[in-house]
């Protein structure tokens, strides 16, 4: 038993010096939503949302439209898992597509509607 806590323990250490990289012990729970494991798209969404931080917007829409892309990819499967959910992720993408995209948006209005996108995506 001792021998099976430090495995888990070890395995939970940042490899290499990756101190972004945490790997999870194989009994942790991974929170998802109705709609499945979405932190794929949330990871897009971020990105997109520290672009405009840096005030690359050229870059923000392009990887606007990769969360475009997976998301249509995907609406499919995703409606027939929760439809009410899966609504409200793509009203608040809507939004968040056509701010960032909008060449008169400040990056104000865009980071606020990318942040309502993570939190769509996150509940």
């Amino acid at each position: 038993m001792k021998k099976l806590f430090l495995v888990f323990t070890l395995l939970a250490l940042p490899l290499g010096g990756v101190s972004s990289l945490v790997v999870q012990p194989a009994y942790a729970a991974i929170k998802t939503s109705k709609l499945g494991d979405l932190s794929a798209m949330t990871k897009i969404v971020s990105d997109t949302l520290g672009l405009v931080n840096k005030g690359d917007i050229k870059g923000a829409i392009k990887r606007v439209t990769e969360f475009e892309t997976a998301w249509d990819a995907n609406a499919a499967r995703l409606q027939k898992l929760d439809k009410k959910a899966w609504k409200t992720i793509d009203g608040a993408s809507d939004v968040a597509l056509s701010t960032v995209r909008y060449p008169s948006a400040t990056p104000d209005e865009m980071k606020k509607d990318l942040a309502s996108l993570i939190a769509a995506l996150k509940s």
